[in-house]
């Protein structure tokens, strides 16, 4: 006999709604416990949930930037499903994600020949920090934590192998600048 084990979680949240998220009972944040209940909130048999017509999702993971907002409803049997949005959110203060580049100054090169990767990073402040370059997920030998200087960061290699190679860089980010990853680039080695 085997047994998979199954975890669940509760999680509890405040939500900035007037009800409650499955039915209509007030919602008083600091009100006495247990005060605003239901059938559905007590889970009385027979009494299903309804949504109250609202969802709020609230995040402190964004850093300083503008994003495009959708909301995505999967639907239920008497309501299709849906897309609300975009719309756009300002996010000011904090560092705003960089603009990177990846470039390859010989997309096809020979078994042993040097090929030159070089990241751009393009941001509202001049950038610092490092870029890891990797091949296939795996750090290129010396071009582990490149630094930054004048915007770009290059790594240049003959050891890739033949075949083809996708290269990215990841950029550490800065005060100013969000690290990203660029690519990736396919390079080809013959």
């Amino acid at each position: 006999m085997s047994y998979e084990p199954v975890i669940g979680l509760e999680i509890h949240v405040q939500l900035a709604t007037r009800t409650k998220m499955f039915c209509a009972c007030d919602l008083a944040f600091g009100d006495e416990p247990n005060t605003h209940t239901c059938p559905v909130c007590l889970a009385h048999p027979g009494a299903l949930p309804v949504t109250n017509g609202q969802a709020l999702c609230s995040t402190s993971a964004l850093s300083g930037g503008t994003y495009a907002i959708n909301g995505k409803y999967s639907g239920d049997s008497t309501y299709g499903s849906g897309v609300a949005g975009p719309i756009t959110q300002v996010i000011t203060g904090g560092s705003v994600a960089a603009g990177l580049t990846i470039d390859s100054s010989s997309y096809t090169a020979s078994v042993g020949q040097g090929v030159t990767f070089t990241v751009v990073v393009t941001g509202p402040a001049p950038a610092s920090g490092t870029v890891r370059f990797t091949d296939g997920g795996n750090s290129i030998p010396n071009c582990e934590s490149v630094g930054v200087s004048n915007g770009s960061a290059t790594c240049t290699t003959s050891s890739l192998s033949a075949g083809t190679h996708a290269i990215r860089g990841y950029y550490s980010g800065d005060g100013s600048n969000s690290a990203g990853v660029a690519g990736p680039i396919t390079e080809t080695i013959r």
